[in-house]
């Protein structure tokens, strides 16, 4: 829980928390090298330090433990979720990305953790995603629409967002969320 805290209010002034955070989640990591998600929150702190500018810090080391997460744990879809995030973040879009995310989507489309990284990057790059990520994201999109009325708010968000309302329409499961779509339509400014 200390980490989700951190990623949402982290600042400058918590370096000497985060360094001693991301030095407690090594220890576990050289006690126990085969738990996957040590080294999924080993990245998770490693991506707090290098927004805070830490020293020590490496772009290419913070992918090297979403990697390992992966290699132990292959099927988890969290892991694969947070790699994804982290390397687009970094890089942009790339044939690598659509790779990555086809295996995140694949894992755990319907995953509240993957909505929250998959979707935005999806919806950003739509004309750019394989078919069968589109299809993957359809299918997530499905899921939100159908589940708790927060997710389908939230997936209005990230469409408004990326102007990407459209894709939306075909999954309005009721009038509510039609007239909603709708509504956040007329609103959406600088749109093509």
């Amino acid at each position: 829980m200390a980490v989700v805290d951190l990623e949402r209010t982290a600042n400058a002034n918590d370096h000497e928390e985060l360094s001693l955070l991301f030095n407690r989640v090594q220890t576990a990591i050289n006690l126990f090298p085969s738990n996957a998600n040590f080294y999924t929150l080993a990245g998770r702190y490693h991506i707090l330090l290098g927004q805070k500018k830490q020293t020590g810090f490496a772009p290419t080391r913070t992918a090297q433990f979403f990697a390992k997460a992966i290699e132990l744990e292959p099927t988890a879809f969290q892991h694969k979720a947070w790699q994804t995030d982290y390397l687009y973040q970094q890089y942009g879009w790339s044939k690598d990305i659509d790779i990555k995310l086809n295996r995140a989507l694949e894992a755990g489309k319907y995953e509240k953790l993957s909505q929250q990284k998959l979707l935005p990057i999806a919806l950003e790059n739509w004309q750019k995603l394989s078919n069968t990520n589109q299809l993957n994201t359809h299918k997530m999109l499905d899921n939100m629409f159908s589940t708790y009325i927060h997710f389908f708010r939230q997936a209005l968000q990230v469409a408004a967002k990326f102007c990407a309302i459209d894709i939306l329409v075909t999954h309005a499961i009721n009038p509510q969320q039609t007239n909603e779509i709708k509504v956040k339509k007329g609103k959406q400014r600088n749109c093509p």
